[in-house]
């Protein structure tokens, strides 16, 4: 799809950014609350919906130059459960250094997951998620992606455990890789929602 050119129309009204007034039924949305990206190199189209207000459920209908597309009987969580983050759990990730005392440009032990949901006392443990890792690493200074799957209740991959097949790295140089050397990481799951959520964190010092 032409990208670009995507609109958006909600069989529900459609609270976008702030100062503009309410997209009623059946309009298209364009600019200013229509908004482009990518996520894991794929592109992506989206809107900004105003704090407070619930995003539209029902019929999604995006539009494009080249074509359209439908999504039936959408449902979306409610603004009160996006804002506090209460009805979805969040993976914490550590990077367990082989050397517990390690601080910077550590020997890499393992991948852990503790997966919490805010509460009102704070994080709490919840429920693990099957979920997807995703890394680049920087190995004889040349960026390799790598991937791996975790099953739900899987709390932690050791690191020499990573897949490098078709990769062009062989698991010895894996072994070297330190803490440092790590430019992007991610982790995706399903949530209790049913919405694709992806956590990531990049290091500047590799770009």
């Amino acid at each position: 799809m032409d990208m670009k050119s995507g609109t958006l129309t909600f069989e529900e009204a459609f609270y976008g950014v702030g100062g503009h007034p309410m997209v009623a039924p059946g309009t298209p949305i364009g600019a200013p609350h229509v908004k482009f990206g990518e996520l894991d190199g794929a592109p992506m189209i989206g809107v900004v919906a105003r704090a407070g207000q619930d995003a539209p459920s029902g019929s999604y209908e995006l539009g494009f130059a080249n074509g359209q597309l439908t999504f039936s009987d959408v449902h979306v969580p409610n603004a009160a459960s996006l804002e506090t983050g209460s009805d979805y759990a969040i993976p914490f990730v550590h990077l367990r250094a082989t050397d517990s005392k390690c601080q910077a440009a550590c020997d890499l032990s393992s991948i852990d997951i503790a997966w919490k949901k805010l509460a009102s006392a704070g994080w709490a443990a919840s429920e693990s998620h099957a979920a997807r890792i995703d890394l680049v690493v920087s190995v004889n200074g040349k960026k390799t992606y790598l991937g791996a799957d975790l099953d739900a209740g899987q709390s932690s991959l050791a690191w020499n455990d990573i897949p490098v097949w078709n990769t062009g790295i062989l698991k010895s140089e894996l072994a070297y890789v330190q803490s440092s050397e790590i430019c992007y990481l991610s982790v995706s799951y399903v949530s209790e929602l049913g919405m694709k959520m992806t956590m990531s964190v990049a290091n500047s010092s590799c770009y």
